[in-house]
């Protein structure tokens, strides 16, 4: 009887094994094109590309959008979070989605993609925020200056700065740099190839068209100083909402005409200087005049530039990613740290790098919103450690 019963059980077991196993539908993606503008131009018939994050999710489609500027995708993988990058061309300039994801199961998923007229009238750019971080450090003579900065377009047409006599390329986004300043280094929201000289005075600019909407933007860069004095100057080229400037504090005199010293922060065991303004107007320049600066001994002077990158401008944006969390209080800047010339035994610059990473597939898509969350809420904590 026994015996009977498990040849039963194999049986029906082996029956089941064999059942097909109903498929996941496949996913679809539908969606609109909509001019931003008011008074747009129409958008029926322009080309609609979709990307997959991956090879697994199949190879990028193409399609038209219809005469209301409608499109659909349809046979999309939604058997695992993959995420799908729409993206298309009007007056000369590209726009993207940011990546959707199909989750498991979702059958369908409603996409809007803006598209703008554009204009090269500037009035409507404005630094809604800017930070100036100067850390000194005596023993190079050097200051070290990171700038972060939201900039918004507050109108309805994408800018396209005049066209650079030198490069050829457009300035879209003016960045006025002081006249001294070397080792210009991107930290966020900047691309090395779309980055060019200033055809008028010491800086650089983004040639990127600007979408209406916000952009937040990183740099650092060098500066010297011979004696115990140093004027530290910028011109402004935008309208600023609010500038907060921090200056390390090594028993240094700090004065800034236009700005009010508000307190000394101790932030990550470091005391800064805080210095803030608000409603500041183009064409206007910021002025920090520094006395009283500690020299060293000299024979750093000159030395192995390279190598002071390395040295000082990974704990700057570490550093200076702390003070704007500190600023902004609470508001996550969707800043990531360029990589630099660090030990790769260095665990600071590793957990840099492992949030660089974990933002970039985060927004790809590749990671659920819960579980991104916690790691890097746990690399934010150990770096904090660290610091």
């Amino acid at each position: 009887m026994r015996v009977l019963f498990s040849s039963l059980a194999a049986m029906v077991l082996a029956l089941f094994l064999t059942l097909p196993v109903a498929a996941e539908p496949p996913g679809t993606l539908e969606g609109r094109i909509v001019n931003g503008t008011n008074g747009g131009g129409p958008v029926a018939g322009l080309e609609v590309v979709l990307r997959p994050s991956s090879p697994e999710a199949g190879p990028d489609q193409r399609t038209a959008a219809d005469k209301d500027g409608k499109f659909r995708f349809g046979g999309l993988s939604a058997t695992a979070p993959f995420s799908y990058t729409l993206s298309t061309s009007y007056a000369g300039v590209e726009y993207k989605s940011q990546g959707v994801i199909l989750g498991s199961g979702e059958e369908l998923k409603q996409v809007e993609l803006p598209v703008y007229e554009v204009t090269e009238d500037s009035s409507a750019i404005k630094s809604d925020l800017a930070h100036i971080v100067i850390e000194v450090d005596p023993k190079a003579q050097t200051l070290v200056v990171m700038e972060y900065q939201v900039l918004s377009n507050g109108g309805d047409k994408t800018y396209l700065g005049p066209v650079s006599s030198g490069s050829g390329k457009r300035e879209t986004l003016r960045f006025p740099l002081p006249q001294d300043a070397v080792h210009l280094q991107p930290i966020d929201g900047l691309v090395a190839d779309e980055v060019v000289a200033l055809s008028k005075g010491p800086g650089f600019a983004d040639s990127v068209p600007l979408q209406p909407g916000k952009r937040e933007v990183a740099y650092s860069y060098m500066l010297d100083y011979n004696d115990r004095s140093y004027t530290f100057q910028r011109a402004l080229p935008y309208p600023v909402g609010r500038i907060n400037l921090l200056v390390s504090d090594v028993g240094a005199q700090v004065r800034a005409p236009g700005l009010t010293s508000q307190q000394t922060l101790d932030i990550e065991g470091r005391k800064f200087l805080l210095l803030s303004g608000e409603g500041l107007g183009p064409g206007q320049s910021i002025e920090v005049q520094l006395s009283g600066l500690p020299l060293g001994q000299g024979d750093a002077k000159g030395v192995a530039d390279n190598l002071k990158l390395a040295a000082i401008g990974l704990p700057l944006a570490a550093l200076g990613l702390a003070l704007v969390f500190f600023l902004m209080k609470g508001r996550r800047p969707q800043m990531r740290l360029a990589p630099a010339a660090v030990p790769v035994d260095d665990e600071k610059a590793r957990l840099l790098q492992a949030l660089a990473e974990l933002d970039d597939s985060y927004e790809a898509g590749r990671m659920p919103e819960a579980e991104y969350q916690r790691l890097r809420s746990e690399r934010k904590q150990r770096l904090a450690e660290l610091w």
